[in-house]
């Protein structure tokens, strides 16, 4: 996980990288730079974080293809949905934006290639 934000509706969101092959990873410091797998967004309901009990999945997940990893998710105003921050998967890698609904719908997707390939341009 690289990313977690609590959600107007007191949820929580959050994103990273999934399915990155074992030695991918570069160290714990550097958990937000694989060399491999997927992003990911997932959430948690308000009623399922409050719950003394853990909750046994999130009320959804949704893996992003041609995108490394969600290195920062923001929600937007008034509930419009969520955008994350990522890359995509091939060298060199290249910055790119999703914009998803309350439900983890793609809305859109957009690469900035112009940006030499500097994702903190977004952060």
């Amino acid at each position: 996980m690289k990313s977690i934000l609590i959600t107007e509706d007191e949820g929580i969101i959050l994103t990273g990288v999934v399915n990155a092959e074992k030695g991918s990873l570069e160290g714990f410091k550097s958990y937000g730079n694989p060399q491999d797998g997927n992003a990911f967004g997932m959430y948690f309901s308000s009623d399922s974080i409050k719950s003394n009990n853990k909750p046994i999945n999130p009320i959804w997940e949704v893996h992003f293809k041609n995108s490394l990893s969600g290195k920062s998710i923001k929600e937007l105003q008034n509930k419009k949905g969520f955008v994350i921050a990522t890359s995509t998967i091939e060298e060199p890698r290249i910055p790119k934006v999703i914009k998803i609904d309350n439900d983890g719908k793609i809305i859109w997707e957009k690469e900035y290639s112009n940006h030499g390939g500097r994702l903190q341009t977004f952060l």
